[in-house]
């Protein structure tokens, strides 16, 4: 997430060789970033061209992250 460069969903982290290897479904990458924006780790928002009412996000990592 850090070295992308630009938001990704989580589907496209999933065709990604080295997730899919270790994800069992695209629905368990979706809540793993889905727990990881709740503990402030990522940004989420909506893609360009999307209302809001659909399910597609896109997360990327927050720099600004305060550590505990």
């Amino acid at each position: 997430m850090r070295a992308a460069g630009a938001p990704l969903e989580a589907d496209e982290l999933y065709a990604l060789p080295d997730i899919g290897r270790r994800a069992p479904s695209i629905s368990r990458v979706s809540s793993y970033l889905e727990k990881l924006w709740r503990k402030g780790f990522l940004h989420r928002s909506l893609p360009t061209g999307v209302k809001m009412g659909d399910d597609n996000w896109v997360y990327s990592w927050n720099e600004n992250r305060v550590q505990p």
